[in-house]
């Protein structure tokens, strides 16, 4: 009897996450692998999502991870030349022009090491709109954006990915996998005769596309990698736990005889 409850125990701690209820979600808001039903704001060619993971969910800690991936052959890096501005919204979460921050603990900080360029990514909460969009703390901003000021900004044609990371208020409620969000980003055209030229703005306006979510019609649910995405054992965690049933059951079986 000792051995089958061993081997239980092996079984679940080989098989159970250390934390089944992690927050992990990815929505995807356009996917150049199919441009089915995408907004006319997703450039053809171009993949953007958002992750959500959390922290320290008891801190209201979060990070939130942006990337717009350019490198398909088919989009157009001369009319989408480079990335100045990006955004994304967390349902019920605004920002402010100064402490206590709104719902936020403080303006959230971005590593911007997997974007392309080296150029300096500030954070605001404000909108990024191109023009004199995110440059300065909005009072009851819904929005974070990032941007790098007046400069033509990242280049496309590559994968850039943009990690903040958030504070909420202990106050705020700890986010779950239905939380509504939204992303967008500001794309410059080419530089002609010596000045930077205006492109255009991505806002799919909370629609999921391609729409994986549970709920009816287009909006913000899950994305390929599914609501919370539950680890699965490992091939040798696997035949570890064959064996270790085996051997159990062999000598449960000597011990009968």
């Amino acid at each position: 009897m000792k051995l089958v409850v061993s081997a239980a125990i092996l079984f679940l701690a080989l098989c159970l996450p250390a934390r089944a209820d992690a927050l992990n979600i990815t929505h995807t808001f356009c996917a150049s692998a199919s441009n089915v039903g995408e907004s006319a704001t997703c450039p053809t060619g171009l993949t953007a999502t958002l992750q959500l993971q959390d922290i320290d969910e008891a801190a209201r800690e979060y990070l939130v991870t942006l990337t717009l991936d350019s490198s398909s052959a088919t989009f157009n890096k001369t009319d989408y030349a480079s990335i100045q501005q990006v955004q994304f919204d967390i349902q019920g979460a605004a920002g402010d022009s100064a402490s206590p921050w709104g719902n936020y603990s403080g303006v959230p900080t971005v590593d911007a090491t997997g974007v392309d360029g080296g150029y300096t990514w500030t954070v605001y909460f404000d909108q990024a709109d191109g023009g004199q969009g995110c440059g300065s703390n909005k009072n009851n901003s819904q929005h974070v954006c990032a941007s790098v000021g007046d400069v033509a900004g990242t280049d496309t044609g590559d994968i850039d990915i943009w990690k903040f990371y958030i504070d909420l208020d202990d106050s705020v409620a700890a986010l779950t996998d239905t939380v509504d969000l939204n992303l967008r980003a500001v794309f410059m055209g080419p530089v002609k005769n010596g000045r930077l030229t205006n492109g255009t703005i991505l806002s799919p306006d909370f629609l999921n596309i391609p729409d994986t979510g549970p709920g009816p019609g287009p909006g913000p649910g899950p994305g390929p990698g599914g609501d919370n995405d539950v680890p699965v054992p490992e091939p040798a965690s696997l035949v570890l736990l064959g064996s270790g049933l085996a051997i159990a059951a062999g000598r449960l079986r000597r011990k009968k005889q």
